[in-house]
């Protein structure tokens, strides 16, 4: 299960460490418009076309959706220490708890487990519906804390936000395990 938090990653993303003038209502709304077309080309394994449709995001609305989006990219294409500086001005350019899923993420596969358990209960802390991160830290649990009982709770809750095939795939194959 553990390649498992790493591919939910691909479903959440991606502004600038500098402080910018705030960007007018439809530079903003063009902004989102292309981080959600960078999702779509991570969903598809487009690294490159996410990429750039993160950079012009962050040049034109400045948001930290796009930083966190740069940083998923980095991550992906192998750049862990790119990632965690990107993930890193996400949260701190607008505090953004979804950078810190992602930064846990990082953390874990870089064998960081007591901080990326860390950032995983702050992230669900400071935002209890980010189903995403809960999926990842029930997968964490099960797999690096041996705490199938939580995994699972937390896993149902995932699921109970927002039902998502791999949640649900998750859960199932956690059930499977426990009895």
């Amino acid at each position: 299960m553990k390649s498992v938090s790493f591919i939910i990653c691909l479903g959440i993303f991606a502004g600038c460490v500098v402080q910018r003038p705030q960007a007018s209502p439809e530079s903003r709304s063009r902004a989102l418009e292309l981080v959600d077309q960078g999702v779509h080309h991570l969903r598809q394994g487009a690294l490159d076309e996410a990429q750039a449709s993160f950079e012009a995001a962050a040049e034109i609305g400045h948001l930290p959706a796009a930083l966190d989006g740069l940083g998923s990219v980095a991550f992906l294409k192998g750049s862990p220490d790119v990632a965690i500086k990107l993930l890193e001005a996400a949260y701190d350019n607008g505090s953004y708890p979804m950078a810190l899923a992602n930064l846990a993420i990082v953390h874990e596969s870089l064998g960081n487990l007591n901080l990326a358990h860390q950032l995983y209960m702050r992230a669900i802390r400071e935002d209890p519906t980010n189903f995403r991160a809960r999926g990842n830290y029930g997968v964490f649990l099960a797999d690096y804390l041996g705490e199938k009982e939580r995994a699972r709770s937390e896993l149902l809750k995932a699921k109970a936000i927002e039902a998502a095939p791999l949640l649900v795939h998750n859960q199932k194959a956690l059930e499977e395990e426990i009895y």
